[in-house]
């Protein structure tokens, strides 16, 4: 009985951090689709 409060912060603890690297890479992704667009609409208009 003594481990079952223990336990539940450590899983409390896994789903965030799991969930805070879920948002990280969303956002990460977000930016990095974002800049790519930006950068490869600055090519076209240096190649044009």
């Amino acid at each position: 009985m003594q481990d079952s409060p223990y336990k539940s912060t450590v899983q409390k603890n896994l789903f965030r951090i799991s969930y805070s690297m879920k948002l990280q890479n969303y956002v990460f992704f977000a930016i990095k689709r974002y800049c790519f667009q930006y950068i490869d609409a600055f090519l076209k208009e240096l190649t044009l």
